[in-house]
């Protein structure tokens, strides 16, 4: 398991947790932030000795662009919280978001897309 000590510049230091967190917390802070904001078909496949791209990719769908924006953005803050900044790819059109949070990996879809 790796921990990472992560800042995000965008936070004022006083505000900014500097803590170090593994890719195992990672995963369970979006996995809560989905669960509790009721993405669908939530499922996450541990890629721990499979891939050196990441330790789990995190997959979910919502019922609109709307929601799939939304559930993007809570699980930024969210991570934001903990001192990590996470790129996202996709959010201006809304059918899909991918978040990478340093060696977890979310992809978020509508069904139809």
């Amino acid at each position: 398991m790796k921990g990472y000590k992560t800042l995000a510049t965008s936070i004022p230091p006083e505000n900014l947790h500097n803590e170090i967190i593994s890719s195992t917390e990672i995963k369970k802070i979006i996995e809560a932030v989905l669960d509790s904001s009721k993405a669908e078909d939530l499922e996450t496949i541990d890629l721990r000795g499979q891939s050196s791209i990441a330790d789990f990719m995190i997959i979910a769908s919502g019922q609109s662009s709307r929601q799939i924006v939304g559930f993007a953005g809570k699980i930024q803050e969210k991570l934001l919280e903990h001192g990590m900044k996470v790129r996202s790819e996709g959010a201006g059109q809304g059918d899909w978001v991918v978040l990478d949070a340093i060696d977890v990996i979310v992809h978020l879809f509508r069904p139809e897309v």
